[in-house]
């Protein structure tokens, strides 16, 4: 049974992530495998447009201080749970040394 529109906005309604993560790898059920470190890597702040059409998009891009590292994947937060996980469109190639990631798309989907 799939849910209609009205379910979708009442059932992402409250799943608006206030915090993102980086990661090197899968990021796993929990958030935990894989985070990003060095570099003055910490987690940071995002917002998320209202639902449309069964989703929630990045509001505004998200800027990380990473260590040299190849990054591939993100999780998502509210407060100490993490709410989703997934790949980058495209791995962001640092390896040759700290620098910055930037993140301007995403979004939260049923």
């Amino acid at each position: 049974m799939a849910l209609t529109t009205a379910g979708k906005t009442l059932a992402l309604g409250p799943l608006s992530a206030t915090t993102m993560s980086l990661h090197t790898g899968v990021a796993g059920n929990t958030g935990a495998t894989n985070e990003a470190s060095g570099g003055g890597y910490a987690r940071k702040s995002c917002a998320f447009a209202a639902e449309s059409g069964g989703s929630r998009a990045l509001a505004a891009s998200v800027l990380f201080d990473v260590g040299a590292a190849i990054y591939t994947h993100y999780a998502l937060w509210i407060g100490a749970s993490c709410i989703d996980t997934g790949a980058l469109t495209s791995p962001k190639d640092l390896s040759a040394g700290a620098g910055q990631v930037n993140i301007t798309t995403g979004s939260i989907s049923i």
